[in-house]
């Protein structure tokens, strides 16, 4: 039996099955250790575009403009800054709140797949990261209803099961 499973090199988000325990585990080595980085830089730019005050800044060295997002409480501190808000995975994870809690339960998963692996425990669950993550952002839309992530190739490996 062959099961598809898609894969775009531009994607940060690896669905390799919806049960994100399985999905964990099928994480090769150098992903199980990358994204759980990433995954917690999404969830982070959730928040932060969500629910953050957008500031414009102006860098002192290069006069370039950027924007921060300010939040009104202690997950300022905490989260990541916000990074690659047009990417597709970036506003995929912001769309509903059930997105936000797959790839949320995804992270966790996959930080107990890192302690399995290397008997060490990951620095976004040390840091207290992890647990900030688990609260869905205020202004997120509260549809319960899953799209999975957009796959922007048609590149498809195969898969024996």
């Amino acid at each position: 039996m062959y099961n598809a499973n898609f894969f775009a090199s531009d994607m940060n988000i690896f669905y390799l099955d919806h049960d994100v325990k399985r999905c964990a585990e099928m994480h090769n080595d150098k992903h199980c250790v990358k994204m759980i980085l990433e995954y917690a830089q999404l969830l982070s730019t959730a928040h932060r575009i969500l629910d953050g005050v957008p500031q414009r800044l102006r860098r002192e060295n290069t006069g370039r403009q950027y924007t921060t997002y300010s939040l009104p409480d202690n997950r300022d501190v905490v989260l990541y800054s916000a990074t690659h808000i047009n990417h597709p995975s970036a506003i995929w994870v912001r769309e509903t709140a059930i997105n936000y809690l797959w790839l949320q339960e995804l992270l966790d998963a996959l930080c107990k797949e890192y302690t399995y692996r290397y008997g060490k425990v990951h620095k976004v669950e040390a840091s207290g990261l992890l647990e900030a993550l688990r609260e869905v952002p205020d202004n997120i839309d509260k549809t319960y209803e899953f799209t999975q992530p957009i796959i922007r190739h048609s590149r498809c490996w195969l898969q024996v099961l």
